[in-house]
């Protein structure tokens, strides 16, 4: 059978019969980076390196003094000696396979996709935090690169820009504010009417702005006395920037300038960009409890004004914004009206347990607000449905996607406010439904007190199997397509966690009326069997679901997952350590089931075991910095203190057991028991022990009469008559 070959023996290979010149290389070389294909990537960088072909270039000792460094990790020293002795391409090449020769040198678009794509691999390993990876590796080779390009004159604009993001990338902001400050006497010349280097000054902004903003402001000052004027990525950043910070009438006076002013840089048709930038600001780049309400209010009256005419013109901003970039912004603002919804209906939750009258004036002020904001979401609905932006059951072919962003958000809007069937009209009318979409309706309906709800959803949307699911979305059909979906780590941690706080709800709602001897007909035993099959119940459901997550779809748990499950089932009424604590009568009521625990205790050490394996609690060990390192050691501690959890439960489980049996002794009066028979020797107490009379009036006491020299009468005699005082006697006690 034929087998192609893979893309770097397609390039390196000189038998395929076509021309590899320095476009297709550039290419090729430039798709195997964005693909993070990095070592077929390295090996053609490596090859071109050292190619033969002099139609570029010269290949001189600095080449492979670099290449040896770059590409094989050879310190500088030795690298130096051996560039100074000739080689061969073969014997330097990684593959000797492949002809260098065949191969053109790289130009300064070569080095410059390189040190890219470097930089892209190095945003990865600090966004992903791979354990074992670490960026000084990477910014090692992005430095050597770097400097080799210097060296031999390929630095331009564009190295400047890549290497500012690299270092803002790690947060290096002084040295790329001093690299800019050293190249730009350098850069004098502009293209495409733009400063060459305002892509590194506007990452540079962004970044001083998530963490200085003072430093960002003085940045734009340096901008202007530079005459580097912004283009749209630098206005998006600075409007995001300004949103974020609350600076509200400084953002919408740059926004007003900007969209009224012939500004022939920023087109019409990016606007929507603006804005996007100015309402993730506003919503979801702050956690600013206080003024929170203020910064929906903001974000309401500028999407307000994207259908307000204008005077002059008869017009509307909404018409230079395609319905889809318009259900994008709606997104964002329903995102942070639920986000405002969600923490709301949490105070109120929390101001019921408080029944005192400053709390309740409170909590009627905070519920209003509450209102007022569930209307002024279903209000905009409403409006998008009059503008035919979305269509019941999100028909349309501009908006089938849309009814996702919206109701998804809206679903967690009304189960704020507990409204059940708005929640299932929201759910329902999306039609094409994803994992997102089902996470929402679960939880919504979770905090509606309809768990029964969730699990049903989880069982029509969810099918058995992920072949199942693989072969019902190829097949061609949207009745096909809208019922079946493929859970995550989230579906099951919002199912698991659910289901027990349910078992600890039902069981605190049985011990407080027993406690409080409210209307019921169980005694206080069948309260404690009916509460021990509650939970027991809810850990075998609950294992189950975690089995099905772990084998039947292969999801990998997470530390959220993680995390619940400990801290709910290490707590009552799956343990309790007042009844160990407790010094008073003890009944083997008191405790449970123990089979119900040890349910309890195999769930939990399953759990710990995958957290480990999994590496749930493990950081990167790529960012080498005091606060990274700090992250890792509070990770560790959180891990260690979730282990002491777990071996506390054991020792109660232990110390249960151990009251149990003394509890069983003390009632059979095993514990009191002292015969006279003894197995080893020794002097024994005197002691008189009456048996109860039977039925022939015979009376079954054995009384111990010890004489002086302590020999035993007539329990003796008693046992000789028996013939239990042999050795050979037929009496065994194992």
């Amino acid at each position: 059978a034929f087998s192609p070959p893979s893309i770097p023996e397609i390039i390196l290979d000189p038998n395929i019969p076509f021309e590899k010149d320095i476009i297709l290389c550039n290419c090729m070389l430039d798709s195997l980076l964005l693909c993070q294909l990095h070592a077929q990537a390295y090996q053609m960088f490596h090859c071109m390196c050292l190619s033969n072909n002099t139609t570029v270039q010269p290949r001189d000792t600095i080449t492979i003094t670099f290449t040896l460094q770059f590409s094989l990790g050879v310190s500088k020293e030795t690298a130096i000696g051996l560039a100074s002795t000739y080689y061969s391409a073969s014997s330097l090449s990684p593959s000797t396979s492949y002809d260098s020769g065949a191969l053109p040198r790289p130009n300064q678009r070569t080095y410059n996709i390189f040190l890219k794509g470097l930089t892209l691999q190095l945003k990865k390993i600090r966004s992903a935090s791979t354990p074992g990876t670490s960026t000084s590796t990477i910014w090692g080779k992005i430095q050597m690169l770097s400097q080799y390009m210097k060296t031999i004159g390929m630095w331009d604009a564009i190295t400047t820009n890549t290497l500012v993001n690299a270092y803002v990338t790690c947060q290096k902001f002084k040295e790329a504010e001093l690299l800019l400050l050293q190249t730009y006497a350098n850069t004098t010349t502009s293209k495409g009417h733009h400063h060459p280097n305002i892509e590194a000054y506007t990452d540079l902004y962004a970044g001083y702005a998530k963490f200085d903003y003072e430093k960002a402001k003085k940045l734009l000052s340096i901008m202007k006395s530079r005459s580097v004027t912004p283009n749209l990525f630098t206005y998006t950043a600075i409007l995001q920037s300004m949103a974020r910070q609350g600076e509200y009438q400084q953002m919408k006076l740059l926004l007003k300038e900007i969209l009224t002013t012939n500004n022939k840089k920023i087109k019409t048709n990016s606007w929507n960009e603006l804005y996007n930038a100015v309402f993730t600001g506003l919503l979801l780049d702050t956690n600013d409890d206080d003024d929170y309400e203020t910064r929906i209010q903001c974000a309401t009256k500028l999407f307000h004004g994207l259908f307000v005419k204008e005077p002059t013109t008869n017009t509307t901003l909404s018409t230079f914004f395609r319905p889809n970039q318009v259900l994008v912004l709606c997104s964002i603002l329903f995102q942070g009206l639920a986000r405002y919804c969600s923490r709301k209906s949490k105070e109120l939750a929390l101001m019921n347990s408080n029944n005192n009258n400053i709390t309740m004036a409170n909590h009627l002020t905070q519920q209003k607000r509450l209102l007022d904001f569930v209307k002024l979401s279903s209000k905009i609905h409403e409006h998008l449905f009059k503008l035919g932006y979305i269509f019941p059951g999100g028909g349309g072919s501009s908006t089938a996607n849309g009814n996702i962003r919206i109701n998804t958000p809206l679903m967690t809007i009304y189960a704020s406010i507990q409204d059940l069937e708005k929640v299932k009209s929201c759910f329902l009318s999306i039609e094409r439904k994803d994992v997102k979409s089902l996470n929402s309706y679960l939880d919504a309906c979770i905090k509606c007190n309809s768990l029964m709800d969730s699990l049903e959803a989880f069982q029509q949307y969810v099918m058995r199997t992920p072949d199942a699911v693989a072969g019902a979305n190829n097949i061609t059909g949207s009745d096909v397509l809208q019922n079946y979906v493929r859970p995550d780590v989230v579906t099951y941690t919002i199912l698991i966690t659910s289901i027990l706080k349910s078992a600890t709800t039902k069981t605190n709602r049985n011990y407080a009326a027993t406690l409080l001897q409210q209307t019921t007909n169980k005694t206080k035993q069948e309260q404690v069997e009916t509460a021990s099959h509650t939970v027991a119940t809810a850990t075998k459901r609950a294992q189950i679901l975690y089995d099905d997550m772990l084998l039947t779809w292969n999801i990998i748990p997470d530390k959220a997952l993680i995390d619940c499950i400990v801290h709910t089932m290490c707590n009552r009424p799956f343990f309790d350590s007042r009844v160990v604590q407790s010094s008073a009568h003890f009944s083997n009521s008191d405790d449970g089931n123990p089979k119900t625990r040890v349910l309890v205790l195999k769930l939990l050490k399953q759990v710990l075991l995958d957290a480990q394996k999994y590496n749930c609690y493990t950081t990167s060990s790529n960012l080498e910095s005091n606060d990274t390192r700090q992250k890792q050691r509070e990770v560790k501690n959180e891990y260690e203190a979730l282990v002491n959890k777990v071996k506390r439960c054991a020792e109660i489980e232990r110390a249960l057991r151990g009251r149990q049996m003394e509890q069983l002794f003390r009632d059979k009066g095993w514990n009191e028991v002292d015969s006279s028979f003894r197995i080893f020797g020794g002097p024994q107490r005197q002691h008189r022990a009456t048996a109860p009379l039977r039925d022939d009036g015979y009376t079954e006491s054995i009384k111990t009469d010890i004489n002086e020299n302590g020999d035993k009468t007539k329990n003796r005699d008693w046992l000789e008559s028996k013939g239990w005082n042999d050795v050979d006697s037929g009496f065994r006690i194992i």
